[in-house]
């Protein structure tokens, strides 16, 4: 208990207070820009989140040799394939702006190392197909 109230000290002290979205003084533009990239962000975790489980999921039933069920579930993984490729382009695409500030060599290996990743999560999505 005290490691978790010690973490949770140290976190609080170090990080800078945070006010909550309707208390910022926006023009509603940029407000709605806001929950825009917070409403990408969730879309976006939700779809990976969904894909590791049914990650987990395939693998599990392949084990279980339950290849009925792996191969129905399988249509839904591709669909959620099919999202996560898009949705994370998008989200990589956005962070860029954000990034300001950072070495010009570093963005660009994160960007590009961060697509290069979709190009493969692509192919072995279609091989595994």
């Amino acid at each position: 208990m005290q490691i978790a109230d010690c973490a949770t000290r140290a976190a609080r002290d170090q990080l800078p207070p945070v006010s909550p979205p309707d208390v910022v003084d926006d023009t509603p533009r940029q407000q709605e820009a806001r929950w825009l990239r917070l409403f990408d962000l969730y879309v976006h975790g939700i779809v990976l989140t969904a894909w590791y489980a049914l990650i987990l999921a395939q693998t599990s039933l392949v084990a279980a040799h339950r290849i009925d069920l792996h191969r129905r579930l399988g249509v839904l993984a591709v669909g959620v394939a099919m999202a996560v490729v898009p949705l994370s382009t998008f989200v990589v695409v956005r962070a860029v702006p954000r990034m300001q500030g950072r070495d010009p060599a570093t963005l660009r290996i994160l960007v590009v190392g961060d697509l290069l990743m979709l190009v493969f999560f692509t192919g072995f999505v279609a091989a595994g197909v």
